[in-house]
Order: C-alpha cells, then structure tokens, then sequence
C-alpha cells in the first residue's frame, strides 16, 4: 500500500482503535469492580495457602475466557456490518458511477479470525492484568473481613479508566460534528463555474475524430470546449510559477481550449482569451485567475507580465516561459478539497488535437442531457467506450467520500457514546455499592437525600469534566490536522465544539443519574447494622 493510501486510511484505523479502547476500558473496569467484590474470597484462598501468582492467573483465564466467545460473536458481527455497509455504499453512491465500483471479495478468511482472536486475546491480557494484579494485592486478615487494605488504590485507576473513556468519546463526536458541518459547507460551496447544462466525454483515441464530429452536428449542443483535465476530474497538475515579483509556492495547471471559460461561465476580469490561432499553435500565453493575479501581482496589472512555469517535483526540471494575456474569475481547480483562491494557471490547447475531456454545453439540464449524447455517439461507439458524466454528477461523487466519511465519524461517535455512557452507569453503580456504609451514615447525621444525589452526580462530573476537557484538547489538534488537508474544515469550529461537548456532559450526567437515585434510596438503618 503506497504511503498516500495509508495517509487516507490511518485516521478510520485510529478511529476504531479509539473505540476498542472504550470497550476495552469498559472491561477492565468491570473485572476490577469484581475484583473487589471478591475480596473477601481471594482472603480466603491466600488464607488457605494460594500463591498471588495462581489466583492472578485465575483470574487472567476468567478473562481469556470471557474474550475468546467475544472474539467469535464479533467476528460473526463484522460479517453482518460488511454486507450491510457494501449495500448502503451501493445504495448510496451517485448512480452514475455506481456501475464503476468493484469491491474485493471479503468472504470469511481463517487469517482474519486468528487476527481477531488475537487481539481479543491482547485486549484480555493488556486490560487485565492490572485488575488482577490489584485486587490480589490484599491483606490476608483484612480481606478475610471483606475489607480493603491501606494498598490497594482501585479508585485512582477507576477513575483513569473513565476518563480516558470520556476523553476518546468526546474526540470523536467533536471530531465527528466538525466532519458534518465541513459537509455540509460543500454542498453550498461556490464553485466558481457554472455545472449546471455540462457534460463531460471521454472518447478513446481511436474515435475521438468521429466522436467530435458527431458532437458537432447535434443541434441541441450549444458549445464542444476541451480541457486537459476535467473540471472535477481531481487535482490539477501544480507547477511553480517564478519571475514575477511574489513567487506563488505552486499553481494548479491545466491546458483548455479558448471557450472553456464560456462554457463553464468563468467570468473574464482583465484582457483576453486566448485565440484559435493561439490554440492550435500553443502558443506560449496565460490565462491566470484573480488569486493568481493578487498573490503575483498585488499592485501592478498582470496583463504582459512573462513567468516561468516549472513542475515541483524533483527530477523534473523541464520549464516553459509564458505570457499572461488574460485574468479570469476564481473556479475550483478539480477538486472539491482544494482552496478555491488557490492560484490557477490555464495555457491554451485545441479541441482537434490533445485534450484529453470534452466539455460540452446543452441545451438541457440533468441526467438526459448525458443519455441524449450517449444515443447520439451511439453509431460510433456501439460498445459504450465512451465514458460520458454530467458535471453535476462528478460535484456530486466528489461529495461522496466526505458524507460518507461524515456517517462512518458519527457511528463511530455513538458506540462511544454508548460504550461510555454505560461504563460510566457502571463504575457509578459499583461506588454508591462501595459507599454504602459512608453514605448510610452520612443520612444518619442528616444529609438530605437530594444531597446525596449530588454528591454522587458531582463525582460523575468531575470524571467528565477531566476527560471532556483532554478530548477537546486532542479534538481541536485532530481538526488542525484534517483543515490542513481539507479547505471546507476550519481549523476552529465553535458550533461543533460546543455541541460535541454538550452531549457527552449530558450523557455522563444520564449514565450517573440512576445510580445516584440509589445512593439516595439506602436505608440508613440497615446500612449501619451492616
């Protein structure tokens, strides 16, 4: 796998990663809670002569035990969410590429299973030998009595546990909301050109001569326009532009044919197009963009000016001089993610010859228009060669992978979510269990029953708070790291900052209610008889 792919997949491994982390902190919590509530039984066996090396490793196989069938019903688990995830994609995806989409066989594989047993058996052994090891360091006497001994300190890793569970639930809902909102910023992005009545063809060499005839000669085609690169067929090549009087880093590049910017309605702001003559010649003039022009030229006319164009990359040092002619409005150069002031470079090319992606303009709009040309090119192209896509429907792929990327963040946010809300119900369940004696007391000497709810729901805050606040911290580095990649991502967003930490405050202030009712339901009497 190349090093970009990895890039793109990395932070979906982290996140599950982060999750398995709730559920395993979950586990660890729960195994402790019981650890302690045995105390009173692992006295006994030290008592009668068992070595803390045996009862850890009793305990430890109550684990393996207990993570091995996991294993298997995750596995089975994990089969089901792929089928379902496949179809949802299919489902889901612009139906105009739908028939592109080729997905691997995942069919059961014994590696995988080993793998997932594996790691069910890490998991069980890296979350449960501090438990173990804690709850067998005890006092004989004192544990005989079911009593805790000066060097046991459950609370201190409890209370780890839970923070960090509440930490990784508030990273990825923030994360998750700063996801959805970026979605959301793109559907209403302006992309700088007109989609709507455009069509993009892509005939093979052989019959690029016929098929540009054919488009010719239809009536309801109002211009046939050609680019190197499609509009939103992806990135833009880059080149470095120098020689003027601010170096741009780099520009996207692309070669069009004189009525590109017509056709897609680009607006011309400052001297000319480029000519037929221009075009057929290729001769050595630009088109820049308006960001182009104030980031070379803030307070001079670019119009005249000569840069040289050379590729970024090392190795590849093969540069041409230009001329700028003309300055055109702002358009997104390919792809969604880019910054749309980003500076553009356009130099002039022919439809009869080079360009690879025919831009055409109907006179109707939606899908028809690519089925009317597709019958069109049809004598010609009787084998479907001919890739054919409006424009609307490559803004409407590129969208894609960020909705989706939207939901997989937002059910991953709610099994932490879950997960979190029903770790904290439980280790708030064991304390009011473990205070039983102090909070008996403390009704006997006249605390209200409203001031025990209190105390139990501040202790389940306080945790929250800890934890809210080391994933905000770690959320807005996340949301650094994904608006450096992606435009539409602000580096700060207060709306999802604010609602991702409302909700896991509001969740950890549900998941302790019901135990603080109990705490407040302790019968005082029976507890001090105890």
């Amino acid at each position: 796998m190349s090093p970009v792919t990895m890039m793109q997949v990395s932070p979906l491994f982290m996140a599950f990663a982060l999750v398995l982390f709730i559920a395993c902190a979950n586990v660890a919590n729960m195994m402790l809670a019981r650890g302690m509530a045995r105390q009173r039984e692992l006295g006994i066996r030290l008592a009668l002569g068992a070595a803390r090396g045996r009862l850890v490793r009793q305990l430890m196989t109550e684990a393996l035990l207990l993570a091995v069938p996991a294993a298997v019903v995750g596995f089975g688990l994990s089969r089901l969410t792929l089928d379902v995830a496949v179809k949802l994609m299919f489902a889901t995806v612009p139906d105009a590429f739908s028939s592109y989409l080729r997905v691997l066989p995942l069919g059961p594989d014994i590696r995988l299973f080993a793998f997932l047993v594996a790691c069910a058996v890490l998991a069980a052994v890296a979350f449960g030998l501090a438990p173990a090891l804690q709850t067998t360091r005890t006092n004989v006497v004192a544990a005989t009595r079911g009593e805790f001994s000066a060097a046991i300190k459950p609370t201190r890793l409890r209370n780890a546990l839970v923070i960090g569970q509440v930490t990784v639930c508030a990273l990825l809902l923030i994360t998750g909301a700063v996801l959805l909102r970026g979605a959301q910023r793109l559907q209403s992005l302006d992309l700088g050109f007109r989609s709507a009545g455009v069509v993009q063809v892509y005939p093979p060499q052989a019959l690029r001569a016929q098929v540009i005839e054919r488009l010719r000669s239809d009536p309801t085609i109002r211009a046939l326009e050609a680019s190197s690169h499609g509009p939103l067929d992806g990135r833009f090549p880059q080149a470095v532009v120098t020689g003027a009087a601010n170096e741009a880093p780099t520009a996207s590049n692309a070669r069009v044919s004189p009525g590109y910017f017509d056709v897609l309605g680009i607006p011309l702001r400052r001297g000319r197009t480029f000519s037929a003559d221009e075009a057929r010649s290729r001769e050595r003039v630009a088109v820049v963009s308006e960001a182009t022009a104030r980031q070379l030229w803030p307070d001079s006319n670019p119009i005249g000016e000569v840069v040289t164009l050379s590729s970024p990359y090392a190795g590849q040092a093969r540069q041409r001089t230009v001329r700028v002619i003309g300055v055109v409005g702002d358009a997104v150069a390919g792809f969604y993610g880019e910054r749309h002031d980003h500076p553009t470079v356009y130099e002039p090319g022919s439809v009869d010859r080079e360009l690879a992606t025919l831009v055409v303009a109907t006179s109707s709009n939606g899908p028809s228009s690519a089925t009317a040309i597709r019958r069109r090119l049809a004598p010609v192209d009787p084998g479907g060669s001919v890739e054919i896509h409006t424009l609307e429907e490559s803004a409407a792929v590129q969208l894609y992978p960020f909705r989706a990327a939207h939901w997989v963040a937002s059910a991953l946010g709610a099994i932490a979510l879950l997960l979190t809300i029903t770790g904290i119900y439980g280790v708030m369940a064991y304390v009011v269990a473990l205070r039983e004696k102090e909070i008996g007391i403390r009704l006997a000497l006249g605390a209200t029953r409203r001031g025990i709810v209190g105390l139990v729901v501040r202790q389940s805050v306080r945790l929250a708070m800890v934890g809210v606040a080391a994933g905000t911290v770690l959320a807005l580095g996340a949301s650094r790291f994904i608006a450096s990649h992606l435009t539409m991502i602000p580096a700060f967003d207060a709306v999802a900052l604010v609602v991702g930490i409302a909700v896991v405050l509001v969740a950890a202030l549900a998941a302790a209610y019901g135990p603080s009712r109990r705490a407040a339901n302790v019968d005082a009497v029976e507890s001090l008889r105890a």
